[in-house]
């Protein structure tokens, strides 16, 4: 409940922004904003995977121990992660009407998974709790948990659109 209000209040917040960025710039249609969030949300399993393979060899060729190599795997994971949203967001958002910023995305796709986080410390059950089957609620949150970065990225990128020259 009080991650839903935190949500909330955050895409409030961004209303003026967003309203704002639209007057200069010619509008995007929902099929675009729709494909950014479904680009950015299939590209984050690639910038995880290949974010962590990628700095965990990096830290290994440094000298690093595999425990040392396993963290720096971790960091580079969710840096990742946010990278690949960004640019997937940036790529299809740059083929319509204005231009977004890519530090923009790539802002917005961590805030939004530092949302997805604070989610799951939301809902995150006691180890002690009975188990319980996944009914529609948990299976809509944990969609929502994946999606939060890109949407994260593609509202950050779609709020600093300018018209392209």
């Amino acid at each position: 409940m009080r991650a839903r209000r935190l949500l909330s209040l955050g895409a409030l917040a961004l209303l003026p922004n967003a309203l704002r960025a639209q007057g200069g710039t010619p509008p995007i249609g929902a099929g675009r904003v729709a494909a950014q969030v479904v680009a950015g949300t299939v590209a984050l399993p690639v910038g995880y995977v290949g974010g962590g393979l990628a700095t965990r060899q990096v830290a290994r060729w440094l000298g690093a121990s595999d425990d040392g190599a396993s963290r720096a795997a971790n960091v580079g994971a969710v840096a990742g992660t946010a990278l690949a949203a960004a640019g997937a967001v940036s790529l299809v958002g740059a083929r319509g009407p204005g231009v977004g910023s890519f530090p923009a995305a790539v802002g917005g796709a961590v805030v939004g998974g530092a949302a997805s986080a604070l989610l799951i410390r939301a809902l995150r059950r006691p180890d002690d709790a009975p188990t319980k089957a996944c009914k529609i609620g948990c299976v809509l949150l944990s969609a929502a948990i994946v999606a939060l970065p890109s949407v994260g990225a593609t509202v950050a990128y779609d709020v600093s659109r300018r018209s392209k020259r």
